[in-house]
């Protein structure tokens, strides 16, 4: 073999090398951002003020990444909204259970029963 065809495959192969590292390495992360960062953005492109481009723009982000917090804010908010609702009901069952317990104490140990239990200076 003589140099110059040495030189030719010595090339190819770090050709290769290269070639595989490149295709072989890993996209780049996704920029993480702030929930604050993201609840604003959604918040702006929800009240409609701004063409959600222009607010990419001025943001530096993409419009794909305007519509996707939007969509999480979304889901959130619809997810709260349910838990809210099972959190009032169950506050509804406990107050009625307060109620009851009040009445049947009432009935047993007699009118002044919150000052003969100590009900009143109880740690709430």
């Amino acid at each position: 073999m003589d140099q110059d065809t040495l030189i030719i495959l010595g090339a190819v192969f770090f050709g290769g090398l290269l070639l595989k590292a490149m295709c072989s390495s890993s996209p780049p992360k996704k920029k993480e951002y702030p929930q604050s960062f993201k609840d604003k953005i959604a918040i702006e492109n929800l009240k409609g003020t701004i063409d959600p481009k222009d607010l990419a723009v001025r943001e530096n982000i993409t419009t794909a990444e305007v519509e996707q917090f939007t969509k999480e804010f979304l889901e959130d908010a619809q997810a709260f909204a349910e838990s809210r609702r099972a959190m009032e009901e169950r506050i509804g069952r406990l107050e009625m259970d307060c109620e009851w317990f009040e009445k049947t104490c009432a009935r047993f140990i007699g009118s002044d029963w919150k000052s003969k239990t100590g009900y009143d200076k109880r740690d709430r």
